[in-house]
């Protein structure tokens, strides 16, 4: 997590997948980098959740501290020591194909193809078609095969990339817009998943998945 005068961007990656989530704040100083434990993310996450009080969250800083204000709650918690890593040139900054989905259609053709591919370490091809077709297909496994296609929007070269479905599933289960973007040099390079249009609001979303062989 880094604070700074107008934002606070959370990052989070186990080495397959890597999420950033940045959200403007009402007030702040600018900071260095800290990194939470897991268990107080999850925490800070669940108090932040109920939506219906309107009571802003203030987060403090000293040292190897964290202190967690929102109404008559407080957490505190000791940061972890060592340093996150530069990730920023982890996301492309070109992509040659893109494709733009209804993200309920988009988690639906996941779900059904989950079914096929927990087989095979939940290896789902993705294929995006200049017509307008997204493909979302599984390779033949010992309870079959599963191919469905969706509508949607493609811009660059038609091409084919392999997913982990449940790591993508996950992404699109945070995403609050009703569209989603996946963005792609090469079935090599990573896959960038954001909702669509972009919030040029209070907050924005991005997160990368690593390809799987096809």
């Amino acid at each position: 997590m880094k604070p700074t005068k107008e934002k606070l961007i959370f990052a989070s990656t186990d080495s397959f997948r890597l999420s950033e989530f940045t959200v403007t704040t009402a007030s702040g100083t600018d900071g260095v980098a800290v990194i939470i434990p897991k268990k107080t993310a999850a925490e800070l996450a669940r108090i932040v959740s109920d939506e219906e009080e309107k009571l802003p969250i203030e987060l403090y800083f000293h040292e190897n501290q964290l202190l967690a204000i929102r109404g008559n709650v407080r957490l505190s918690s000791r940061l972890l020591s060592g340093k996150f890593p530069d990730y920023d040139g982890f996301f492309p900054k070109e992509w040659a194909t893109k494709s733009v989905i209804l993200r309920s259609d988009l988690q639906s053709s996941l779900k059904q193809a989950s079914l096929v591919a927990r087989e095979n370490n939940y290896n789902t091809r993705i294929r995006s078609k200049h017509e307008g077709v997204v493909e979302i297909s599984t390779g033949d496994t010992e309870v079959g095969a599963s191919s469905i296609s969706v509508s949607g929007s493609v811009e660059g070269q038609e091409d084919i990339v392999g997913v982990n479905a449940q790591y993508l599933l996950e992404t699109l289960s945070v995403i609050r817009e009703d569209y989603v973007s996946m963005e792609y040099k090469s079935a090599l390079s990573p896959i960038i998943i954001t909702g669509f249009p972009k919030d040029e609001g209070k907050y924005s979303y991005r997160h990368l998945i690593m390809p799987l062989k096809i």
